[in-house]
């Protein structure tokens, strides 16, 4: 969202900004950008742009190299040609549990989630491999990382994995082995009760199951999902497991003091809806 009445859409070599009735108002390229000012390399990618303010000129980015396995946040001036870099060591991490297959027909990879998202005015970027976050506020002109101590759940995950494999089968195998490790999702923001939601979860996979026909992947068979309740700065307030979730968390949001959960009721949208006291 840009302002209450904009979007920007983004693909390969061209962004744009279009209206609420469908109306593209801008087209450019976020990447060349990065290029002219030098400040991205050739394999540098931007994901998930948001817009900083309303005026479509300022953006925050996360910027990926899946070759060099290099990762960073970006600021974009679009007003001045202007690209700031900051180091993120915490999202680069993501890349050691990054695999590509090349089994000599087939060339694809696997990697976990990168995500950014504006909640309560902030925005906020990080991956599914740690609890860490990088925090922008609205005037400010660098990153803040965030972390915090759980009781529950480890700070990221764990092990080594090859970055290349040979075989569909050893790809599958440490998939399911760094998805059934922790997995974080990004926070919501509660403006009711003024707090953070974090979800977490460890995926499951019933061996005994048959992968489906067409596909190499095996269907997720369930996951134990956690909740954490963060306050405005991000601190824990309470945290535990959803023992009624058993299935991997859908997109969610929170809205009236409840956090909401997509279900698709026989290709109805539905919501189930927690109300979370502590």
């Amino acid at each position: 969202m840009i302002g209450e009445d904009r979007f920007l859409f983004c693909s390969y070599g061209q962004d744009n900004i279009v209206n609420d009735q469908g109306k593209k108002l801008e087209q450019f390229d976020l990447g060349k950008l990065g290029e002219d000012s030098g400040e991205f390399e050739e394999g540098d990618y931007i994901q998930v742009p948001l817009s900083i303010g309303d005026e479509g000129q300022h953006f925050a980015g996360m910027v990926t190299n899946w070759e060099k396995k290099t990762a960073k946040l970006v600021l974009i001036d679009r007003e001045e040609n202007r690209v700031t870099s900051f180091a993120a060591p915490e999202i680069e991490k993501a890349s050691k549990f990054e695999i590509m297959l090349n089994d000599g027909e087939m060339r694809m990879g696997l990697g976990t989630r990168r995500f950014g998202t504006v909640e309560n005015g902030k925005l906020i970027f990080g991956t599914g491999v740690g609890h860490e976050l990088y925090v922008l506020d609205p005037e400010a002109e660098e990153f803040r990382l965030v972390s915090y101590t759980s009781e529950v759940l480890p700070p990221e995950k764990s092990g080594d994995f090859p970055a290349e494999v040979s075989s569909q089968n050893e790809m599958r195998v440490i998939h399911e082995k760094i998805q059934s490790d922790i997995n974080f999702a990004a926070p919501v923001w509660d403006e009711k009760k003024q707090v953070y939601y974090r979800l977490a979860f460890r995926m499951e996979f019933d061996d005994s199951k048959p992968i489906p026909e067409g596909s190499f992947m095996r269907e997720i068979s369930g996951a134990n999902v956690y909740l954490t309740v963060l306050d405005k700065d991000f601190n824990p307030l309470t945290e535990g497991q959803l023992t009624t979730m058993n299935t991997y968390p859908p997109f969610h949001f929170a809205k009236d003091g409840k956090l909401w959960l997509f279900e698709n009721l026989e290709d109805e949208m539905g919501f189930v809806r927690m109300d979370i006291s502590w």
